[in-house]
């Protein structure tokens, strides 16, 4: 793996792993309680998708969260074009699924606990494995 595949995939994972609990977290306050109409269920439906698009859209942490997740996405795709397939897809994510973990205790999200240690053990374990598989 060459030094800009290596950084593109942690650049991709830390984006997204970061921008994920994020988004989450700027997407809540829409108020999603239905109220009662002699609407037909669909208007009502219809009705509410446009309003929380509208919240969501206006909401200014969530956007500026939402334009550096999709960044992301176009690091991930120069990635693609600078490293194997079968190394980038899984470490991306493996790593993304470690970034996304600890971002949430930062946020306050979930309490690490010894299965969580032993999981994201195993995960950087497996990410170690396969580079080492492929340098050989």
């Amino acid at each position: 793996m060459n030094l800009e595949g290596a950084f593109g995939i942690v650049f991709t994972a830390l984006l997204w792993g970061i921008t994920d609990p994020l988004l989450k977290k700027f997407g809540t306050g829409f108020d999603k309680k239905s109220e009662q109409s002699t609407k037909p269920e669909n208007s009502r439906f219809v009705e509410r998708v446009c309003r929380e698009i509208l919240f969501l859209l206006t909401n200014w942490k969530y956007v500026l969260t939402f334009c550096s997740n999709q960044m992301g996405s176009v690091t991930f795709l120069w990635t693609l074009a600078r490293c194997q397939m079968s190394v980038a897809i899984p470490l991306t994510n493996s790593l993304k699924f470690v970034t996304t973990f600890v971002t949430g205790q930062f946020l306050g999200e979930k309490k690490l606990n010894r299965k969580s240690f032993f999981g994201i053990c195993l995960i950087l374990t497996g990410v170690c494995l396969q580079v080492y598989s492929k340098e050989q």
